[in-house]
């Protein structure tokens, strides 16, 4: 009976085999440009850093989780650390990324802010409206609100 343990270790992840990773990409959500522009961004401005999120690999070698990391050091052309865990079970991938999804307000927070709610809700609504995406009353004008 094969071993179905996970293993986990510290990789250094160059272009190259961040490629190599992602021809092993079967069946994994719509790539989003946009993150990886902003993951590429961060990497070659030396603020990517090793937070343990992780590459994920089914025991066949498929790629189950961290695409848009990849393409972002494909992108980027620079070599970043990662944490990359081996041998989960391909029955894993319905688990991957379903966590709440961070919000405005925990990201300010975590940044040390207070009122996060009201702050953010009036940072969203400044932008909408400097965006003219607001009447003069701060109304979404897509709402006709």
């Amino acid at each position: 009976m094969p071993d179905h343990s996970p293993d986990a270790e510290i990789v250094e992840v160059t272009p190259q085999l961040a490629e190599t990773w992602l021809s092993r990409n079967t069946n994994n959500r719509n790539v989003r440009r946009s993150v990886i522009d902003a993951y590429a961004r961060d990497i070659e401005a030396g603020r990517w850093r090793l937070n343990g999120e992780t590459i994920k690999f089914g025991p066949s070698g498929v790629l189950l989780d961290g695409q848009h990391r990849l393409s972002a050091v494909v992108q980027a052309d620079v070599a970043v650390p990662m944490v990359v865990v081996r041998n989960l079970g391909d029955h894993v991938m319905a688990t991957v990324d379903t966590g709440a999804k961070r919000s405005y307000a925990d990201a300010l927070k975590l940044a040390g802010e207070e009122n996060t709610t009201t702050l953010a809700a009036v940072v969203r609504r400044a932008v909408m409206w400097g965006a003219g995406h607001a009447d003069q009353h701060g109304r979404d004008q897509a709402d006709g609100a």
